[in-house]
């Protein structure tokens, strides 16, 4: 699963066959980069060309075939969707005006970055911790199944604006949580429908609700919604 980063700009970061890195107004591959864990809250990028995005001590940007410490980032969401993406020499991916990337000292609107998903406007299961799939039929409970059922278990994110998605299945009913940890279908779609896609690995998300707390898959097959992110409340997205 890869995901596309939008600038402040409208543009998406992209990797170039050269080795160089730019924005483009495409959402191509060029432009499609898979996050890969490296642990201690660390990722790699990797382009479609097989390559690490590299941040150089001079402020450059490239890509590399290795992926040693300047190719490692660490992600900080700063709020409505968006995120700031340091560099292993403690500056920030920063989009230029002019389609140039480069890294800056501090974080302003030009290293704010919307990661996007494939899952975004794609039919997808949503895999638990526990190899169980999460399920929802109008009426009834939302919980995990172990097989893959196409009318139940199918989930399209629907951007909601602000960085927030609803959660779509496919009788048209909503993923929603309310604040005392329930979480149920709707019909509607208002705030306790509305979702944040914190990516946690690679293919892996959290859904962050309008109360700061996330959709927890139970060991009993249960959902509810969690305060803090553990491995209950990472979710691998599978495309259909």
């Amino acid at each position: 699963m890869t995901s596309l980063f939008k600038s402040a700009h409208n543009h998406y970061l992209s990797g170039r066959e050269d080795g160089s890195v730019s924005q483009s107004s495409n959402q191509q591959d060029w432009e499609r980069w898979t996050l890969v864990p490296i642990g201690e809250g660390k990722y790699l990028l990797k382009s479609a060309h097989n390559k690490y995005l590299s941040a150089r001590e001079n402020g450059s940007i490239t890509q590399v075939g290795n992926h040693e410490a300047w190719e490692q980032w660490t992600l900080h969401s700063i709020g409505n969707g968006k995120f700031s993406i340091k560099s292993a020499h403690n500056t920030h991916l920063r989009a230029g005006q002019d389609g140039k990337v480069n890294t800056s000292g501090s974080i302003g609107d030009w290293e704010q970055w919307t990661i996007i998903s494939e899952f975004e406007g794609h039919p997808s299961f949503l895999r638990s911790h526990h190899g169980k799939y999460l399920t929802g039929k109008a009426g009834k409970e939302v919980k995990q199944k172990d097989k893959k059922k196409e009318d139940q278990q199918k989930w399209t994110a629907l951007p909601s604006g602000n960085g927030k998605f609803f959660l779509k299945n496919t009788h048209g009913h909503f993923l929603s949580a309310d604040p005392h940890g329930h979480v149920t279908l709707a019909e509607h779609q208002k705030e306790h429908e509305e979702w944040y896609v914190v990516p946690v690995g690679e293919n892996k998300y959290a859904f962050r609700t309008a109360h700061n707390t996330y959709l927890k898959a139970e060991e009993n097959g249960k959902i509810r919604t969690a305060a803090n992110v553990g491995d209950w409340e990472k979710w691998t997205v599978e495309k259909s």
